[in-house]
């Protein structure tokens, strides 16, 4: 008899956890550019040297906006921050054209 009963509990919990699963598959989703609030970029990062660091650094283009973004690793946070942000279009305008 103990085993019948710890069976149909394990049925339940299974039962249970494909109801839940079948929820979150197919319940709606919602994203930051559904309502195209905030689109998506297309990003290239490349690494390498940092003027005035003595490490390498990141940095990270949003070929679509055109803001470039330079990142460091701090050792101290273990964390990504952030140096600084151009906005590389910009700064191509403000030039002017080439030769």
């Amino acid at each position: 008899m103990n085993t019948r009963r710890s069976f149909a509990g394990l049925i339940a919990v299974n039962i249970v956890m494909l109801a839940l699963l079948a929820m979150v598959t197919w319940a709606p989703t919602s994203s930051a550019d559904s309502n195209g609030s905030a689109p998506t970029g297309d990003y290239i990062m490349v690494g390498g040297r940092v003027t005035g660091l003595t490490s390498n650094g990141v940095y990270v283009l949003d070929q679509r906006s055109g803001f470039l973004i330079g990142f460091k690793f701090d050792l101290g946070s273990k964390k990504m921050k952030a140096l600084s942000v151009r906005n590389v279009n910009q700064d191509a305008a403000e030039a002017g054209p080439g030769r």
